[in-house]
């Protein structure tokens, strides 16, 4: 496995981020599809190739684009759809292999009419990706893994797999170990993060290991499923963005 950090994360502008994931040890950063990271709307093939080279500079490879495509379920989520497409474009014009995002929650019912309609979306959003290279990786949290695993085989494209993030799904009351196994055929990407069931004052996130996620335990099961691919360290809050990075790698690398 090899071992990344958002550059979102570590609370810098976007070049400056990835220096400094590159001077910590980093072997690779993810980048985001917003205005402090990657515009898609504004992104030209020149920022692509700046962005493409400060990486290459810094040895570091791209993992993944952090999509935020938005909830592609309800009445107005055709509304988004050109959205969803331009981020499919942006990392097709950054050469990143996966856009991860959440595409909003998925109901158990997979009959139901908005989720047809829901998985027609993401259909279509695939054969985009497709015809670029990209793959889509969902995000894990909103939905168990059982039902994120019936909704990927009712799609039906190899274009859309997951981004296993075990935090989201403690937080959200789900298997978050055992939902490995059950997803295990569609991970391609995963996010290191670490959180509690519970606080007292909503924040749940917690520094890499100290948290309720067993991050050694998380890391075996994914070996133990084959999964050679990218840990991204993902910590949206804190005081200590910079040690809380330097603390997850050193953690992940006696794992790895």
């Amino acid at each position: 496995m090899r071992i990344g950090h958002r550059t979102a994360n570590l609370g810098l502008p976007m070049m400056e981020a990835i220096d400094a994931a590159a001077e910590m040890g980093y072997e690779g950063v993810s980048l985001i599809a917003r205005g402090d990271g990657v515009d898609p709307a504004a992104l030209t093939r020149e920022r692509a190739a700046a962005i493409r080279e400060r990486c290459a500079r810094n040895g570091l490879e791209i993992s993944a684009l952090t999509g935020r495509l938005g909830s592609l379920i309800g009445e107005d989520a055709d509304e988004r759809m050109p959205r969803s497409e331009s981020v499919v474009d942006a990392a097709a014009t950054l050469e990143i292999p996966f856009v991860t995002s959440h595409i909003g929650a998925i109901p158990e019912d997979l009959d139901r009419p908005d989720v047809r309609a829901m998985a027609d979306r993401v259909g279509r959003l695939c054969e985009r990706a497709a015809a670029r290279g990209v793959t889509i990786a969902v995000e894990t949290g909103p939905e168990s893994a059982e039902v994120l695993r019936d909704f990927i085989e009712m799609v039906g494209s190899q274009w859309l797999r997951v981004n296993y993030d075990p935090a989201n799904l403690l937080m959200n009351g789900f298997d978050h170990m055992g939902g490995v196994d059950v997803l295990a055929p569609y991970i391609v990407h995963a996010h290191a993060k670490d959180a509690v069931r519970e606080d007292p004052d909503g924040r749940r996130q917690r520094p890499l290991g100290e948290g309720d996620v067993d991050i050694p335990a998380w890391v075996a099961r994914l070996k133990a499923i084959g999964f050679d691919g990218w840990l991204c360290v993902e910590r949206e809050s804190g005081e200590d963005r910079l040690g809380d990075a330097r603390r997850a790698l050193a953690l992940l690398r006696s794992l790895v």
